[in-house]
C-alpha cells in the first residue's frame, strides 16, 4: 500500500502595508436650505424730548422780595420745542403740553441787608406756590455781599398753558442783587431756569 501523502500549504510572511492614498476633492456645496422666520421686533427706543426750554439772565440787577426773575435775554435763540420761552426781559415759560416736566435752575447773588442766612427761590405755577418741596435755599453767607448760589431741579405735573417762573423768597426789604462775574474776571451766567418735558 503506497503512502499518500498531503501536502500542507506554507504562508509566508505578511508584507508591508501600502500607503494611504489620497484624500479626495471636496464635492460642490449644496443647495441653501430654507430662511428660517423672521426674530421678534426689538423694542422701541425712547423718543427725543417732547417739549424743552431754557431762560438766561447775565445782567447785574436786584430781585425784590417776593418777585419772579426776570430773564434779560429770555430764551435766547434755542430751538425751543413744545413751551414758550419767556421774551427778553420776561419771567415764564407758558408750558404748550400737559405732562410731567423736570425743572432745574441757578441763581448767584447776595443779599442786600446785613444778614447772616440762606437765599431762597421756588418754582411757581400761574402765580402759585408748588409747596415747600420745590422752594430750595443756598448757602449762608459769612459776610455782607459774599455770594450765594441756590440750586434746585424737581418734577412736576403741569397742564397745558400753565405759565412756570422761578420766584424769590428771601424777605430781605433791599432784594437780592445777583452777581456779574468776579473782580477782574469776565461776565457771567447769574440766573437760568430750563424745562424738560419727560412723560405725559
Amino acid at each position: 500500500m503506497s503512502d499518500i501523502r498531503v501536502g500542507l500549504e506554507t504562508r509566508g510572511p505578511r508584507g508591508e502595508r501600502g500607503h494611504r492614498g489620497h484624500r479626495g476633492h471636496t464635492g460642490p456645496t449644496g443647495p441653501t436650505g430654507p430662511t428660517g422666520p423672521t426674530g421678534a421686533t426689538g423694542a422701541t427706543g425712547p423718543a427725543g424730548l417732547a417739549a424743552c426750554g431754557y431762560a438766561v439772565s447775565i445782567l447785574d440787577t436786584i430781585i425784590p422780595a417776593n418777585t419772579d426773575v426776570h430773564f434779560d435775554q429770555g430764551g435766547l435763540t434755542l430751538p425751543h420745542v413744545g413751551i414758550t420761552p419767556p421774551a427778553p426781559g420776561g419771567d415764564a415759560f407758558t408750558v404748550l403740553s400737559s405732562g410731567i416736566y423736570e425743572y432745574d435752575f441757578y441763581v448767584v447773588g447776595s443779599h442786600a441787608d446785613t444778614a447772616t442766612r440762606p437765599l431762597i427761590f421756588a418754582i411757581f405755577l400761574d402765580g402759585t406756590s408748588q409747596g415747600v418741596e420745590h422752594a430750595f435755599q443756598s448757602n449762608v453767607q459769612d459776610a455782607v455781599n459774599n455770594l450765594q448760589v441756590v440750586r434746585g431741579e424737581g418734577l412736576l405735573s403741569i397742564g397745558t398753558g400753565a405759565a412756570v417762573s422761578l420766584r424769590n423768597q428771601t424777605t430781605d426789604a433791599g432784594g437780592v442783587p445777583t452777581a456779574v462775574g468776579t473782580p477782574g474776571g469776565a461776565d457771567a451766567t447769574n440766573c437760568t431756569l430750563t424745562l424738560k418735558k419727560v412723560a405725559d
